[in-house]
């Protein structure tokens, strides 16, 4: 699923909804959106799985590049972690680990 299978009115509800969970800008929703789209095409995981519970080894370090792409581009670990539903130490954990893993 892309933009282009959404309608501006349904994106525009989508941004509403979640900007009610906390803080959290329409920028900063785009980008998380991009971030999580990014990584289920790297990783060959759908973007729920990516933003749900599953612990599996492919699911979680796919969640971890997408938050480490989303820190990368210069959002704060609070931001990434209201994006996520996490805590902003789990993004900590995931930047970090994801950093050392490109060394």
């Amino acid at each position: 699923m892309t933009l282009q299978d959404f309608t501006i009115e349904e994106l525009q509800d989508e941004i509403r909804s979640r900007m009610g969970r906390g803080r959290i800008s329409t920028r900063s929703i785009l980008m998380g959106d991009l971030s999580v789209m990014r990584a289920s095409e790297k990783y060959g995981v759908s973007q729920e799985i990516i933003l749900g519970r599953d612990r599996s080894a492919l699911a979680s370090e796919a969640r971890m590049y997408a938050m480490w792409r989303m820190h990368e581009a210069g959002y704060s670990y609070l931001v990434c972690g209201r994006y996520f539903g996490r805590d902003h130490t789990t993004i900590i954990h995931a930047v970090k680990k994801m950093k050392k893993a490109n060394q």
